[in-house]
């Protein structure tokens, strides 16, 4: 807490205390108690102590007797000698400390006295003000008592317990001031400053409500200040608080007053002419867009309150804040006859402007002369509330730092209306309507360019314009540098100025005659404390496009509280934007791209690089341990990839909370784990960049993020390959295997497969090898290959088992299962299918375990147990629904749509597989759209729709014999056949169809399908 100093003439400040004895100390007690020193203010923790200090300071050079003192701070009980030794020796100690030996407590005959060497006590300069205030003229008496008031910062020993308190010496003092008030107030009305008075008389009214002298001058005042209803009003009031509470009328000096304002007799200044200011800067002509802030601040600040209405824009640097207000001010000029003022607050700079200072220009402009404006800050503004109480004015305060710089400056009166800007959202102003800004959209951010260069030039370049609105990124600062630098080269081209722009030396070129987007972000990075501006600043060298609040931790290798706590500097200085998705999703924060460019800039210049790159490597080591937490949440724990030695961030307090529901987290990290794995390649961490690869494309697979799953494996293969990481690079191929594999490319599948199968089993990789083989299992099953797909996943089981894979094993086995089935070995089928999904159940692998429950569906079918596989068909779907898989629904509704048929009923049939087709599609599926295509085929070709059944099976033999299936294509021809041989024309086709697809099964080595088998004993039958 800063006070200005009662000590006169002290011109040598060191700003610290302890040491420099030379430097004054005062004695405050007309407020908080306590020593002031250069300016500020250092009280005393221990209440004896600011008893005791307050008691002598009172007390004046004699001091007081021990008893007396005694007395004075412990009650009438006293205290014990030794006790008020030990209590002054304490305060001696405290007084060395802070004034050194400016000011100390000595022993004197009797007691103890308070001995000021080098400084006062502000009791003893506001009595000497008083008294001299009776010698002088006028003039001096005014100043001379205006200068002792002030030195009161509230009650005397305001910090004092009242039982330690002379009351009798607290009682004489208050009557003192009560008095001085009294006499400045009169002297005041005197020359002609009824403000004065009334601010001086106001805070005292309350506490001396019946002193007839205070009172009197007090209605004098007011009706002064041409506020005479409320002086009569006044004074009736004190007439009945005198009559109930002490039995008397009033006396005649209050008499006298409430005379002389019915006879209007009251001396008073000569009004000042009329002054109608209108400071707000011209309005920019080319303003773009804000349609809806405008609006809506138009609305607010025309519409008829009963009080001060408060518009807060708020919003980054450079966003535009300053022009939309001006804009919204001129557009308001008419409404507000009295007058506009405008000040700029400087909120963003080091010293942002004082509100006193603000208040004196502001007097100034309505029409004070400098001699009448008061000193303080609550006089000022006291003032200017009664000078623009009854006016309708609109006042400006553009770029405000916080609330405490703005409330001195607002209006009291109904007809004012505000408009702040600042950088900050200013919420606990009193009647604020908040108005946030963000940048441009891009069709503004064109239109803007087009008005600053001028739309015959843009019309020449319209695609360079387009790409530089994108890189200014909708800022408007940033928008009218670049602009303006156009204007000033009419001869660039602007696809060049476009490519010195795009090469990160922004910044640099994003500067013209006194406008600078750099200049603008360190106002508020300089704002910042030193841990802000440090996070700030290493949160720049991440790639990610946003993060979550546990990245602001892990660069600064905090705690989460402490990284989130620093955080919120970056947000209230609009240096980073906050995005919530949904109500109770996680907040994910994000900077512009001009911003995040001054952020690398500042780190650059400020930080050792080894600083920053390992302030990164603890971010991507978080991102690969929540990612784990992912992948140990949908296997179940089961270890089914290559582990490295990357480190993690431990991210175990927030872990839980973040991948509770591992999809939605995923949703938000996809764009984030790519440019993890980007961004760890280019610092040449290969174990980290593969891990991260792996780790996060088992969470991509369900969800069929397969463009996000070919960006990381196609960072990380040749990244393994460059720094020589035979391992990892095995388990890379592994991914890019299981990738082709989902999107039916069998034939690379195949080829990575086997190199990373050469790499593991050259290394010794019992458990590598396992994964791949049974990986290599599932290829051959999907092209035909059914002997080396049993033989394979044999092997894998075989493997994975040994190795304490139990998750593994139990994918093998599913495999193994299918292959059986596949093969109408339906009894095998359904007892590994069971087996496999049991070590799932254990192993808490659930998409495996939903996935056998798939099979297990599929096997019970082929036996004609309909009723059990269509509840096992539930599960899945229940189960999936619970996981939000979309995988899962789509064959849940598949399996769903085989049971109703075999179960006779071919519209809930048709239902589900119209769903399970439409999941199908957006994963872009062929294979499980081929076979979903089959059955709807065949449920139309039973109810004789030929035609359309047809149609239906073309496209599914298409999709078929795209994907290298042989086994569906093979069951498409079958089918297809006889759905021509049902329409009785194109005999040849149908037994053309037929022949393929029989070929196909007899050089598979599998039974035909039963309903094929079925239709065939029909034919013979007839």
């Amino acid at each position: 807490m800063s006070y200005v100093s009662i000590t006169m003439g002290v011109t040598n400040v060191r700003g610290e205390f302890g040491g420099g004895d030379e430097e004054p100390a005062d004695v405050v007690v007309l407020g908080p108690v306590g020593v002031e020193r250069a300016g500020t203010l250092v009280r005393p923790s221990s209440g004896v102590s600011r008893a005791l200090l307050g008691a002598l300071a009172l007390s004046g050079p004699s001091g007081l007797s021990a008893s007396a003192l005694s007395e004075t701070v412990w009650g009438e009980r006293g205290t014990s000698g030794s006790l008020l030794g030990v209590a002054v020796y304490r305060l001696r100690r405290w007084l060395a400390d802070v004034a050194g030996t400016a000011v100390t407590v000595r022993r004197t005959t009797m007691g103890y006295a308070l001995e000021v060497v080098r400084g006062d006590v502000d009791v003893a300069v506001f009595r000497r003000l008083t008294a001299e205030a009776a010698t002088v003229d006028a003039a001096g008496r005014l100043d001379a008592l205006e200068r002792g008031l002030d030195l009161w910062r509230g009650d005397a020993l305001e910090d004092v317990s009242p039982d330690s308190i002379d009351h009798a010496a607290m009682a004489r003092l208050l009557r003192e001031r009560a008095a001085a008030t009294v006499e400045y107030a009169r002297v005041a009305l005197e020359a002609g400053a009824p403000r004065r008075a009334l601010d001086r008389i106001g805070p005292l009214i309350e506490r001396h409500r019946l002193d007839e002298r205070l009172l009197a001058v007090w209605i004098e005042a007011l009706a002064c200040c041409g506020r005479q209803a409320e002086a009569l009003e006044a004074y009736e009031e004190a007439r009945g608080r005198l009559r109930d509470q002490l039995g008397v009328d009033p006396g005649p000096e209050l008499r006298d007053a409430h005379v002389r304002v019915l006879r209007q007799e009251m001396p008073s200044a000569p009004a000042p002419e009329a002054v109608r200011p209108d400071q707000v800067p011209a309005a920019i002509g080319d303003f773009t867009g804000r349609a809806d802030q405008v609006n809506r601040m138009l609305d607010l600040l025309s519409a008829d309150h009963r009080a001060v209405v408060v518009s807060a824009v708020a919003g980054m640097g450079g966003v535009g804040k300053t022009t939309l207000a001006t804009y919204v001010a001129h557009h308001l000029r008419e409404e507000f006859p009295d007058g506009r003022l405008y000040v700029d607050l400087r909120g963003a700079e080091q010293e942002p402007a004082d509100p006193g200072e603000v208040l004196g220009r502001f007097l100034r402009a309505l029409g004070v002369g400098p001699a009448a404006i008061p000193e303080g800050l609550g006089e000022r503004a006291a003032l200017y509330r009664s000078m623009v109480a009854d006016r309708r004015m609109l006042i400006v305060l553009d770029n405000a730092s916080e609330e405490q710089q703005v409330a001195p400056l607002l209006p009291g009166g109904e007809g004012c209306r505000v408009i702040v800007t600042s950088r900050s959202r200013l919420t606990a102003l009193p009647g604020v309507r908040l108005i946030e800004l963000d940048v441009l959209d891009h069709g503004q951010a064109v239109d803007l360019l087009s008005r600053i260069i001028g739309a015959p030039r843009v019309a020449t370049e319209p695609d360079a314009v387009e790409r530089l609105a994108s890189i200014c990124g909708g800022l408007p600062l940033a928008l009218r540098v670049a602009g303006a630098r156009l204007a000033a080269k009419p001869h660039w081209r602007i696809a060049d100025f476009v490519a010195r722009l795009a090469d990160r030396r922004r910044l640099d070129e994003l500067t013209h005659r006194g406008l600078s987007v750099r200049a603008a972000l360190d106002l508020s990075y300089d704002g910042l404390d030193p841990a802000g501006r440090r996070l700030y600043r290493l949160l720049g060298l991440l790639e990610a496009p946003d993060f979550a609040g546990w990245v602001a931790a892990a660069v600064l290798d905090a705690s989460f509280s402490e990284g989130t706590e620093i955080l919120e500097q970056l947000i209230d200085a609009r240096l980073l934007d906050v995005t919530v998705h949904n109500p109770g999703d996680d907040v994910r924060y994000h900077f512009h791209d001009l911003v995040r460019d001054h952020a690398r800039e500042r780190c650059l210049a400020e930080d050792l690089v080894s600083e920053g790159e390992a302030a990164v490597l603890r971010a991507l080591g978080g991102w690969l341990a929540l990612t784990d937490r992912g992948v140990h949440t949908v296997n179940g724990g089961g270890n089914t990839t290559t582990v490295g030695d990357a480190t993690r961030f431990p991210v175990d307090e927030i872990a839980d909370r973040v991948v509770e529901r591992p999809a939605e987290w995923l949703e938000r990290e996809r764009i984030g784990l790519t440019a993890a794995v980007g961004h760890a390649a280019r610092l040449g961490e290969g174990e980290l960049c593969w891990e991260l690869a792996v780790r996060s494309s088992i969470l991509f697979q369900p969800a069929h993020y397969v463009d996000a799953w070919q960006q990381v494996v196609d960072v990380a293969l040749p990244a393994t390959r460059t720094s020589g990481n035979r391992r990892g690079e095995a388990a890379v191929l592994e991914r890019l295997a299981e990738l082709c594999s989902a999107r039916r490319d069998y034939d690379r599948a195949l080829d990575g497969l086997r190199q990373a199968l050469r790499i593991f089993e050259a290394t010794e990789d019992a458990h590598g090898t396992g994964r791949v083989l049974r990986q290599l299992a599932v290829v051959h099953r999907m092209t035909g290959r059914f002997s080396e797909a049993l033989r394979d996943g044999e092997r894998a089981c075989a493997l994975l088992q040994k190795v304490g894979d139990a998750a593994g094993r139990a994918h093998a086995l599913m495999v193994i299962g299918c292959v059986h089935h596949e093969r109408g070995n339906a009894e095998t089928a359904l007892s590994v299918l069971t087996t496999a999904r049991a070590v799932a159940r254990d192993a808490r692998y659930t998409n495996i375990e939903v996935q056998s429950a798939y099979w297990i569906g599929q096997a019970l079918l082929a036996l004609g147990r309909h009723h059990d596989a269509r509840s096992l068909f539930e599960y899945v779907n229940d189960a999936s629904a619970a996981a939000g898989s979309r995988l899962g629904d789509m064959y849940a509704n598949h399996g769903l749509g085989c049971a109703y048929a075999a179960l006779g009923r071919p519209d809930d049939a048709e239902r589900s597989l119209r769903t399970a087709l439409r999941r199908a599609e957006e994963r872009d599926d062929r294979l499980m759209r081929a076979r979903i295509l089959y059955l709807l085929g065949d449920l139309r070709h039973r109810r004789g729709e030929h035609r359309h059944a047809r149609g239906l099976l073309e496209k599914a033999l298409e999709l078929a014999d795209a994907v290298s299936v042989p086994l569906w294509k093979a069951r498409c021809l079958l089918l297809l056949g006889d759905i021509i041989d049902a329409t009785g024309v194109e005999e040849d086709a149908a037994r053309a169809f037929h022949r393929e697809g029989l070929s196909i099964f007899t050089e598979l080595g599998v039974p035909l399908p039963q309903e094929t088998v079925q239709r065939e004993n029909a034919g013979h039958a007839e």
